[in-house]
């Protein structure tokens, strides 16, 4: 059930206010079938296949079908897009570059870099429905959009939604790591999986990362 509060975000974030599956076809000229089995049997329209890494090891690619990848896609420019990330965040973003991870580094004299091991597979179909309840959706909307940018319970290596989702379910790991490091003289940015670290001393740098010396 969507309350006065939930429509008040939509409606604040210029979100459309999708408060049921009929209103879900409406808005997307889906019908509620076709929606219905993206989101209740979305697995089965997946093609996987591996590719692999600079380090030799492999990434598994979960490709879409067009017809899911073409109401992902509705959902990442109608919602997802509208929503901000934290300004750590420096990947996935329109008219973001690796040079905007780099700039707020310029002139430290120690950098640490940490990369986060599988990072769309970590993130979870309960921290998704979290994103889309937060901002406003009813519980089922909720559930019905997060299965629809799933794939096996989980963010797919190449669903157009995964990106953008990633930045906002790591919202909160920003703001901590900036509350963090902002006391201690580091700054902090993040570009998708790949944490960075700089200080202008050094000694800062080796103090955030071991407390306890």
């Amino acid at each position: 059930m969507t309350t006065p509060s939930d429509k008040f975000r939509l409606s604040l974030l210029g979100l459309p206010a999708i408060t049921s599956l009929d209103e879900f076809s409406a808005v997307t000229h889906l019908s509620k079938g076709l929606i219905y089995r993206l989101s209740k049997f979305g697995d089965n329209y997946y093609k996987t296949y591996e590719i692999s890494k600079k380090s030799g090891a492999k990434r598994k690619i979960s490709q879409p079908s067009s017809e899911l990848k073409s109401l992902q896609g509705w959902i990442n420019k109608n919602i997802l897009e509208r929503l901000s990330v934290s300004p750590a965040c420096k990947g996935f973003e329109k008219q973001m570059t690796i040079r905007d991870n780099a700039s707020p580094h310029i002139g430290s004299n120690a950098l640490m870099s940490l990369d986060l091991e599988d990072f769309f597979p970590t993130i979870k179909i309960n921290q998704v429905w979290s994103v889309f309840r937060t901002i406003g959706y009813p519980p089922r909307v909720s559930a019905i959009l997060s299965a629809i940018c799933t794939y096996e319970n989980a963010l797919p290596q190449g669903s157009p939604t995964s990106p953008k989702l990633s930045n906002l379910v790591t919202i909160k790991l920003d703001k901590r790591l900036l509350g963090y490091v902002g006391k201690r003289g580091v700054v902090y940015t993040r570009y998708a999986d790949d944490l960075t670290f700089s200080a202008y001393s050094p000694s800062k740098l080796f103090k955030m990362a071991h407390p306890t010396f």
